[in-house]
């Protein structure tokens, strides 16, 4: 079995113009990733656009998994995952703005945040992210394609509540992240939780946010 690894960021979003998230409605997710996906199509993409079939089945082995990702186009491995429908084996997800934590419509000068999860070798293609999100506040989202600047860029970790600045603190610089999860650490933390439940002093409760 190998072992999976995870890095879990947090962008810091400041709006320029009048902006509406949809989050109420759970419509920011779907904003956001398609924003993000034009962005990176437009300005990262070096395959021709005409054969995006071609290119999956020259990328993808018999098991249905990139072989070589850094022989090949980031933006298609990362996007191009629309193949066999309701198997989409994307290496990003995107965690969108809730209605509970965000107002629904901002002004300038408002705050809001989005998540981004990277598993295994999509960790290699971060700079993508963190130069794709700006280029996505000047194209504007949502209704009305409100505008944002990106402030800050965070790394966490979920298991701990650890976290460190990996953009925005010194000028351009983008700092490596260190807080990545693994099955390793994973292990550690539920075995530790699992003694717990034996001895009756703890117990696991899941909330699911969003539908």
């Amino acid at each position: 079995m190998f072992s999976l690894t995870t890095l879990h960021l947090r962008f810091v979003c400041e709006a320029t113009t009048p902006l509406r998230l949809e989050a109420e409605n759970f419509r920011a997710g779907s904003n956001l990733r398609g924003a993000l996906g034009q962005v990176m199509m437009r300005s990262y993409c070096t395959h021709p656009r005409q054969d995006p079939k071609g290119f999956l089945a020259d990328a993808t082995s018999h098991a249905g998994v990139v072989e070589n990702p850094w022989g090949l186009c980031p933006v298609c491995w990362l996007l191009a995952a629309n193949e066999k429908p309701g198997e989409e084996r994307r290496g990003y997800a995107l965690v969108p703005p809730l209605p509970q934590t965000h107002q629904e419509y901002l002004n300038a000068g408002d705050a809001f945040e989005f998540g981004v999860t990277l598993f295994g070798n999509a960790q290699k293609f971060l700079p993508y992210f963190i130069l794709a999100v700006p280029e996505m506040g000047r194209m504007g989202i949502g209704p009305g394609r409100g505008r944002f600047d990106l402030k800050r860029v965070w790394a966490l970790n979920p298991l701990t509540g650890e976290s460190e600045c990996l953009f925005g603190d010194a000028g351009n610089v983008v700092r490596m992240p260190t807080l990545g999860v693994n099955h390793e650490s994973v292990r550690q933390i539920a075995g530790g939780r699992w003694q717990a439940a034996e001895t009756g002093d703890w117990r696991l409760e899941i909330e699911f946010l969003t539908p």
